[in-house]
């Protein structure tokens, strides 16, 4: 799960109630910038990366520009949208930071987070920059996304989550062999579809990468503790390619497995 860190404070830029009839657009990256917007009529269609997803009334969007992004929309439709700039740091399983979905959707609490986001807009446009009242509005809806978010992920069904820890039970007594997820659900007599699914809502990561980040964490403490090359600790863990291994290690974490974490 990648969660937002705000490192500066925000600055509004541009806001807008669009209605349109249909809407066609492509919103081009923006270096800095966040777009909050929620969806007061109609249904929008947008593609991240080729892949399409869905808004409908009353969702909320936050929508991290860093990217080319496609809306569509055949049916009448209002959106209600700011634009602020601001330095973050966008990172996995940062438990600082605040989780901040593409859409969160529609919950009674919402009501609350558009009420919010139409006084930013009222306020852009009557007093044309950004005061120490708007700042704290924007850090307050960020948090109310993260809120509302949070507290959906917490209502996990007990079987899921009982499914999940046996998983993980079973990759700790396995972790010194090649470990498929194929193996793990047919241990637990799931289909491996839905071992993926309950896992990552459960956890936050897909199986396997939480089976090879816990390999990698040994392999680097064999390597710091034992004085041992990466192709003997390698071996240990199941791997015979140190040189997979190590590039496995760089996607991972970000850095060489032979270096230091940075700080």
């Amino acid at each position: 799960m990648k969660t937002l860190e705000v490192t500066s404070l925000p600055e509004v830029f541009f806001s807008i109630i669009n209605k349109n009839d249909s809407y066609d657009f492509v919103l081009n990256p923006l270096h800095r910038c966040i777009e909050i917007t929620y969806v007061a009529q109609g249904t929008l269609d947008f593609w991240i990366d080729k892949k399409k997803r869905q808004a409908h009334e009353g969702d909320v969007m936050c929508i991290i520009r860093n990217r080319e992004i496609v809306v569509h929309s055949d049916e009448p439709i209002c959106l209600h949208s700011f634009v602020m700039r601001l330095d973050y740091t966008y990172q996995e399983n940062n438990a600082n930071g605040l989780y901040l979905p593409f859409v969160t959707r529609f919950n009674p609490q919402i009501k609350n987070l558009h009420n919010m986001i139409d006084d930013i807009i009222y306020n852009f446009h009557q007093y044309k920059q950004s005061s120490a009242r708007q700042i704290a509005q924007i850090m307050n809806i960020l948090c109310e996304i993260d809120a509302c978010n949070h507290a959906k992920k917490l209502k996990q069904i007990p079987g899921e989550v009982l499914l999940t820890e046996k998983a993980k039970k079973y990759i700790q007594k396995h972790i010194y062999k090649p470990i498929t997820q194929h193996a793990v659900a047919e241990h637990l007599k799931i289909t491996p579809e839905y071992l993926c699914r309950i896992f990552k809502k459960i956890h936050g990561d897909s199986l396997m990468k939480y089976v090879n980040k816990t390999k990698l964490e040994g392999i680097k403490n064999l390597m710091a503790n034992e004085n041992i090359h990466l192709y003997e600790a390698a071996l240990i863990y199941g791997y015979k390619d140190p040189n997979y291994v190590s590039s496995l290690h760089k996607k991972l974490f970000g850095y060489n497995i032979t270096e230091k974490a940075p700080k």
